[in-house]
């Protein structure tokens, strides 16, 4: 083979693979509008359901016919935008949309599978435009701990209550997410979670002392409690501030905080002489989050406390307490000595050099 030959042979190779990128460039751009025009649609088609549902005209009847994997995943994704702006009742008519496109049912489909990844795509579909109660109460079982944190989620979002008992039980499950989950789905059902932790804890009051599973499930209930209180919850926060396990103690201490008055700053003052030092820090935390400036000269005594820890915890509460705390500081840092002067000091300096210049 001649040179100009093997240079005739390079060119036209050359030629070709221009050209096969050239189809393969145009192909894929054809591919990709073709795609967007169908992702359009689909978007389209879901805004016209759910701008349909939300004005009372009610969603066209039927559905957009069978989906691919593409577009059943735009639709998904078109009902997801929805579902971050749309609150309260008007939640329901995702569900209804959903339902229109074959997600109500591909959901059920994936919520039944053996794998639990499938399963834990459902849950997170579930948070999104809701199902049936009894869905949600099933994925709360699940075998797999992050099926079950997705269902807590979905069931505090969608606030079903007829999965207040099994987010109850959660509060004991070994998984820490699942727990935490529960705990955030309790809050948010508002006063029917609120009523729900408040029966439990009297049921409960007699068992604070028992296994390690219902010790889990007790603190949990309480800090549910403490982030909803109401009326009568004192006496449940003063009967548990009297369990033996000092867990409980501590957890019982955010309850009287975030409750107030006068039943429950007397006995946030007790539990300073407790004999455990995680309770003792607990109630000086409780005693400045409450803002109960009576509390101010019992906490000033325990400045001297043998732990650090106390100690830090009482001088960081009388800062909180506004002027009241303060002059206690100072009045221990000018007359007192040791450590509980070291700690005073320290505090005021800290204050000090936080505060603005000119203040």
């Amino acid at each position: 083979m001649t040179v100009n030959s093997l240079v005739l042979v390079v060119v036209r190779v050359e030629v070709a693979a221009a050209v096969a990128i050239v189809a393969v460039l145009l192909g894929a751009g054809s591919l990709r509008r073709r795609r967007a025009h169908k992702e359009a649609m689909v978007r389209a088609l879901v805004r016209q359901r759910v701008t349909s549902a939300l004005v009372g005209r009610g969603a066209p009847s039927g559905g957009p016919g069978k989906l691919s994997k593409r577009t059943r995943r735009d639709a998904i994704h078109a009902v997801a935008e929805y579902a971050r702006t749309i609150g309260g009742a008007d939640r329901g008519t995702l569900a209804g949309v959903a339902g229109q496109f074959g997600l109500s049912a591909y959901t059920k489909r994936l919520a039944a599978s053996m794998f639990w990844w499938h399963r834990l795509e459902a849950a997170r579909l579930v948070t999104l435009f809701g199902l049936s109660s009894a869905d949600v109460r099933r994925m709360a079982a699940d075998g797999h701990w992050l099926v079950r944190a997705q269902a807590a989620t979905a069931a505090g979002s969608w606030r079903m209550q007829k999965a207040l008992p099994l987010l109850i039980t959660m509060l004991s499950d070994d998984a820490p997410l699942c727990r935490f989950e529960a705990k955030q789905a309790l809050v948010q059902m508002g006063v029917d979670g609120a009523r729900a932790v408040g029966d439990a804890l009297r049921e409960g009051i007699e068992l604070a002392a028992g296994t390690e599973l219902n010790a889990r499930r007790t603190d949990g209930l309480l800090d549910v409690a403490a982030s909803t209180p109401q009326a009568d919850m004192v006496d449940l926060g003063l009967a548990y501030s009297r369990s033996p396990r000092d867990t409980t103690r501590c957890s019982a201490t955010a309850l009287l905080a975030a409750l107030g008055g006068p039943a429950a700053t007397d006995r946030l003052i007790e539990l300073l002489d407790d004999d455990m030092g995680n309770v003792r820090c607990a109630a000086a935390r409780a005693l400045g989050t409450s803002g109960a400036w009576s509390g101010a000269s019992a906490l000033a005594r325990h400045l001297d406390d043998e732990s650090y820890d106390v100690r830090l915890a009482v001088a960081t509460a009388l800062q909180r307490l506004g002027a009241p705390g303060t002059l206690m500081l100072r009045r221990v840092a000018d007359t007192g000595s040791g450590r509980a002067a070291d700690m005073a000091r320290q505090t005021l300096d800290i204050v000090e050099q936080l505060s603005p210049v000119g203040a």
